[in-house]
């Protein structure tokens, strides 16, 4: 039983690792995307701009909730969406 427990637990973790990874790796395309072609269209274009802004909204809300960097015209919502999962992908690549 402790053996299954702990390939669920090495699956599990690698799991979300990999996952972190993967949003991490999209967010940092998305904005290399707005910077060199900010009117791209297609369904892959598409596809990684949804993908950043479903990642990005809960860090998007709650930095209007409290106002911080209010006059910025900066979006620090990706900055800090990209350390949120670096963080949790390197925490749950220790387990």
């Amino acid at each position: 039983m402790l053996e299954l427990l702990e390939i669920v637990d090495f699956v599990l973790s690698t799991l979300v690792s990999t996952l972190c990874s993967v949003g991490a790796g999209i967010l940092f395309i998305s904005a290399l995307l707005s910077w060199v072609a900010p009117d791209a269209e297609g369904s892959l274009f598409n596809f990684i701009f949804n993908v950043s802004d479903f990642l990005t909204a809960p860090v998007r809300l709650v930095l209007n909730k409290t106002g911080l960097f209010a006059g910025s015209p900066i979006d620090f919502s990706l900055t800090i969406t990209m350390i949120l999962l670096a963080v949790v992908g390197m925490t749950f690549s220790l387990f």
